[in-house]
C-alpha cells in the first residue's frame, strides 16, 4: 500500500469539506424557499474551507505543513479539526431549529403582511445562527487556542486513546505553537491547562485498568 502523503491528507480535507457545503446548501436552500426568500443564512462550511487554508499558509510561512504527517502536525490538525467540527455541528443544529420553526410559520409567507409576523417569530432563531456565523468567522488559532486546548482534553472518550496521548498531544501543541509564533499565548495558558493533562491521563488509566479487571461473568 502506498504510503499516505500531505497531498492525500489535503484532498481528502477537500473532499470532506465540499461535502458539508453540499449539505448546508441543501438545508440553507429550503429555508430560502420555505420562508420565499426571507431568510437568507451564510454557508459556514465555506468559512471552514477558508479558515483550514488560512492555518494551511500560516503553517507553511513558518516551515511547517498544516496537512503533514509529521507526529506533532497530526496531533494539532486533528485537535483543531475536532474543535471546528463541534462548531460546525452546533451551526448545523441552529439551522435544524430555524428549519423545524419555519414549518409551522410558512403559510405566514404567503403575502407582505403576514411575512413580517413570520420574521419576527423566527427572528431571534435567525439572529442566533447569524451571531454564530460572526462568531466562527473571527475563528484564528491564536485567540482560540484554549478553546482547542479544552475541546480536546475534556473529551472522555478514553476508550478511542492510550496512555500518554494527553501528553503527547500537549507538547506537540507547545512545539508547534512555538513554531508560529504563539509560545507566549500558549505559555499564558500553562498553569490552567496543564492540570487537566495530568487529570486526563489518571482517568484514562484508571479506565484502562477498570476495562481490564477481571469481571463475574465473563468467561
Amino acid at each position: 500500500m502506498d504510503k499516505w502523503t500531505e497531498l492525500d491528507e489535503r484532498n481528502l480535507f477537500i473532499t470532506r469539506a465540499n461535502r458539508i457545503e453540499s449539505n448546508v446548501d441543501e438545508a440553507i436552500n429550503k429555508i430560502r424557499k420555505i420562508s420565499y426568500g426571507n431568510i437568507n443564512l451564510k454557508n459556514y462550511a465555506e468559512i471552514y474551507r477558508e479558515k483550514v487554508f488560512d492555518l494551511e499558509e500560516l503553517f507553511k510561512n513558518n516551515g511547517l505543513s498544516y496537512f503533514g504527517q509529521e507526529d506533532s502536525e497530526r496531533r494539532v490538525r486533528s485537535a483543531i479539526s475536532m474543535y471546528l467540527t463541534t462548531e460546525m455541528l452546533e451551526l448545523l443544529e441552529m439551522l435544524s431549529i430555524i428549519a423545524k420553526k419555519l414549518g409551522g410559520l410558512n403559510i405566514l409567507y404567503l403575502n407582505k403582511t403576514t411575512s413580517k409576523l413570520a420574521n419576527i417569530l423566527i427572528g431571534r432563531f435567525v439572529k442566533q445562527y447569524k451571531n454564530k456565523i460572526d462568531e466562527f468567522s473571527d475563528f484564528s488559532l491564536n485567540e482560540n487556542l484554549k478553546d482547542i486546548l479544552l475541546e480536546k482534553l475534556l473529551d472522555d472518550r478514553y476508550y478511542i486513546y492510550s496512555e500518554g496521548n494527553f501528553i503527547d498531544f500537549y507538547n506537540a501543541m507547545f512545539e508547534v505553537m512555538r513554531k508560529l509564533g504563539f509560545e507566549d499565548v500558549f505559555l499564558e495558558l500553562d498553569e490552567e491547562i496543564k492540570p487537566l493533562v495530568v487529570k486526563q491521563e489518571q482517568a484514562l488509566q484508571d479506565f484502562k485498568v477498570t476495562e481490564t479487571v477481571y469481571k463475574p461473568n465473563q468467561r
